[in-house]
């Protein structure tokens, strides 16, 4: 696999050994409560050995902000520039699948099945871009506590400018989530203080 393909698509090199370690919070950070109305989390199943595939994504959100990176799943869950409205609903904003390969074989009978790095539904967010813009079509963040979109069509994608970030988990080599698209919970650094996002547009960094 060359050297390009593997910067420009992380992740997609299942070869070597996975990373190790569980994921932690910040020092001194405790992650906010999931949404109430988010959906429980699928379950794989211990007999599945449907062949899997590597998705990468840019998930855009109500407010401007918008981050990308990758997931593994089944090869038949998303297909190529596929659009995947947030979990809580397409006001709060949606994925597209920008990438997908194909492996061919199952990961978790490869690579062992619950929350191991290269079992399906585990995400990892590579990038954060936090819209700096002042387009007055995208309602800012709070500084606090969940964001609330407005309940009207989303607005499209925002081009910019933007403030990029590398998110605290990535930056670890840690996982966002096990359980796929719209599960994942992270954070970001910004000067001395810690922001966290996460589960489909609820959280947004501000």
């Amino acid at each position: 696999m060359s050297g390009t393909t593997s910067q420009q698509w992380p992740g997609l090199d299942v070869s070597s050994p996975a990373p190790t370690g569980t994921p932690q919070p910040p020092m001194g950070y405790t992650p906010q409560a999931s949404p109430a109305m988010l959906p429980t989390p699928p379950t794989e199943s211990s007999n599945d050995t449907t062949p899997d595939a590597y998705y990468h994504f840019h998930f855009y959100s109500a407010s401007g902000d918008q981050y990308e990176g990758y997931t593994y799943d089944d090869a038949d869950r998303y297909t190529l520039n596929q659009t995947v409205n947030s979990p809580l609903g397409a006001n709060y904003g949606h994925y597209v699948i920008d990438y997908k390969q194909d492996y061919g074989y199952d990961l978790s009978s490869r690579y062992g099945g619950g929350t191991t790095y290269y079992n399906e539904g585990a995400v990892y967010v590579t990038a954060y871009h936090e819209y700096s813009g002042a387009a007055s079509t995208y309602t800012p963040p709070p500084a606090t506590g969940p964001y609330t979109p407005s309940t009207s069509t989303p607005s499209t994608p925002a081009t910019g400018p933007f403030t990029d970030y590398t998110p605290y988990n990535y930056q670890h080599n840690w996982y966002s989530t096990t359980y796929g698209l719209g599960y994942e919970y992270d954070w970001v650094q910004k000067a001395n203080a810690y922001d966290d996002y996460g589960y489909g547009g609820y959280y947004l960094i501000a």
